[in-house]
């Protein structure tokens, strides 16, 4: 099991900046990033925490898809 502030670190690992220049991840990769740090979390799991630790990233996913892609709300801010 890692250590807890592994998780806020994953989450900063797994985001990008998009071709317009927004932040944004994916919740695969935000997994992926908790995988190298020995955290397994399911997708569900991963998007349940970025629900409730990061307010500012809205789930922009066009279908009912675990692999959502969440983008960082104007003048929001990483927690």
């Amino acid at each position: 099991m890692g250590r807890r502030y592994e998780i806020p670190a994953a989450f900063v690992a797994a985001i990008r900046r998009s071709q317009k220049g927004y932040l944004c991840m994916r919740t695969h990769d935000f997994v992926q990033e908790l995988n190298m740090r020995g955290w397994h979390f399911s997708d569900e799991e991963a998007n349940r925490w970025i629900e409730r630790e990061q307010p500012d990233f809205i789930d922009k996913t066009p279908d009912s898809n675990s692999n959502r892609y969440w983008i960082l709300r104007n003048m929001g801010e990483i927690r």
